[in-house]
């Protein structure tokens, strides 16, 4: 039986000014250890999709630049939904 590709992983970047930058990898790696990276004091939120598809989020704790809380559930399941979401909604991420 042969293997299944695992799929393109995407890393949707938000930074404390609302920007958004999204990476992109096919070669095979831990999903948690490549959002880690992305987990700095200049970032408030670190998205983790798998083919488009919603895994998993990291997203820093208010007030701490070094605290990263990992969540599991998202109303926003597709990254269409994550890259057009409004800016109102980008200030609930940088307390």
């Amino acid at each position: 039986m042969p293997q299944q590709h695992p799929g393109r992983l995407q890393i949707l970047v938000v930074d404390a000014h609302c920007k958004r930058r999204l990476f992109s990898t096919k070669t095979p790696t831990d999903p948690d250890e490549l959002a880690r990276r992305f987990c700095t004091p200049d970032n408030c939120l670190v998205v983790v999709l798998r083919d488009n598809r919603f895994l998993f989020r990291l997203e820093r704790a208010p007030g701490s630049h070094c605290r990263w809380h990992k969540g599991s559930s998202s109303r926003h399941q597709h990254l269409q939904d994550w890259l057009f979401k409004s800016k109102n909604n980008c200030k609930s991420f940088e307390n």
